[in-house]
């Protein structure tokens, strides 16, 4: 049996890497060790893993320099020579001797990260690639590929979302083998896919709203300063519209905590934020409270942001507030091309706003939700059948 490590480094992993029932089906064929940012978190009770603290170290200042050096010449005349050199860097002083320590100590036979370039799994990724041990790269979010496409040059396996952000990465770096990209689709949607929603009656009790009126989910941004008071305006408006719909607050797990807004009802994630840990997780009992939400809404008002994919994917009209706090830059940043072209509507006042959800139909099509579990379990698979580097030899490189 092999041990596979799983990067909790931010928290989110959690709904990803459990929820989906992902590290069940590994652990069902392997051992597993979990480095978690904070390993008393209560998500991580009774796993089907041993469970250690994430090593809090980075790469060399050099190689960091290396690296932004490179990103900053991938579409340049010297994004080869860049990326040669990067490669030489990383096999000469890449990666963190804590993690190789750690990784010797627990016989790690492979990674799965969440991020191949965020502070806690950027040190785990190039350690694993310096010591031969094969890695795959699952992001938490369907839009941290378009945002941050360039890959590092070390070996690993990277799960995307659909063809079209395979076809994004694969342009964005020349150098790397399509066929380490897949699609694996987003075991963050799976896991809610997996999750029965409430009945209508039972959840609207839950939350104090009447079932037989129509519900808007307005998601709060952790930016969102003036969201109390756009809150109580359209709670407001709302009487005004035909079947006179029901505003439903989700507030956002990192933000500060809301009075109920004008009558509105509030729904609070069940969710571990520690900011001094960097650490926000969603528990299991967040999941039908989210699923119901999602299900039983008739029209999604957020910030742009990851909810827009939570709604549209469930066939959820998405009505993007584009007015205020930088939202606008947001709407228009490249990244979020996909969601402007396919998933969400624009509202650049508050007049656009009351206007967009008098026209929401609450229903439309849903996306086809792929077998995550299954794909991300197949690639994990494949990396430890052909992982490339012999790493008896790697783990000497290493050691001397």
């Amino acid at each position: 049996m092999a041990r596979i490590a799983l990067i909790f480094a931010y928290g989110p992993e959690s709904r990803s890497f459990l929820h989906s029932g992902l590290a069940s089906a590994l652990a069902s064929r392997h051992r597993l060790t979990i480095f978690a940012t904070n390993p008393a978190s209560s998500s991580l009770l009774d796993v089907p893993a041993e469970v250690e603290a994430l090593p809090e170290v980075a790469e060399c200042r050099s190689m960091a320099r290396i690296r932004n050096f490179t990103r900053k010449s991938s579409r340049t005349s010297l994004a080869h020579p860049t990326s040669h050199a990067e490669r030489l860097a990383a096999r000469a002083i890449g990666g963190s001797p804590l993690w190789a320590d750690m990784f010797r100590k627990h016989r790690i036979d492979a990674v799965l990260a969440p991020s191949y370039n965020s502070a806690r799994t950027l040190p785990a990724l190039a350690t694993a690639a310096r010591m031969g041990i094969p890695s795959t790269v699952i992001a938490n979010s369907w839009k941290d590929t378009l945002a941050q496409p360039h890959l590092p040059v070390f070996p690993t396996r990277l799960g995307v979302f659909d063809s079209i952000d395979a076809t994004a990465v694969a342009a964005a770096n020349p150098d790397f083998p399509s066929e380490r990209i897949a699609v694996c689709g987003s075991l963050h949607l799976g896991s809610l896919a997996m999750t029965p929603a409430m009945n209508r009656g039972v959840f609207c009790r839950t939350v104090g709203l009447d079932p037989a009126r129509p519900i808007v989910c307005m998601s709060l941004d952790r930016r969102g300063t003036n969201d109390e008071q756009l809150a109580l305006q359209l709670r407001a408006a709302f009487d005004y519209l035909p079947k006179r719909p029901q505003l439903l607050v989700r507030t956002n797990p990192m933000g500060r905590p809301l009075e109920t807004p004008g009558g509105a009802c509030v729904l609070k994630p069940v969710w571990e934020w520690s900011p001094e840990m960097d650490w926000c997780c969603p528990l299991r009992e967040d999941n039908p409270l989210w699923r119901s939400a999602i299900e039983h809404s008739a029209a999604n008002v957020s910030a742009p942001s990851t909810v827009t994919l939570e709604f549209a994917a469930f066939g959820r009209p998405v009505i993007n507030i584009c007015f205020g706090e930088g939202r606008d830059e947001a709407w228009n940043s490249p990244f979020y091309s996909r969601a402007r072209q396919n998933w969400a509507t624009s509202a650049f006042s508050f007049a656009e706003l009351v206007a967009a959800i008098r026209r929401s139909s609450g229903a439309q099509p849903k996306l086809p939700l792929a077998d995550s579990t299954r794909l991300v379990e197949q690639l994990v698979e494949a990396s430890l059948e052909n992982p490339g580097v012999g790493k008896a030899a790697a783990l000497q490189s290493c050691a001397s």
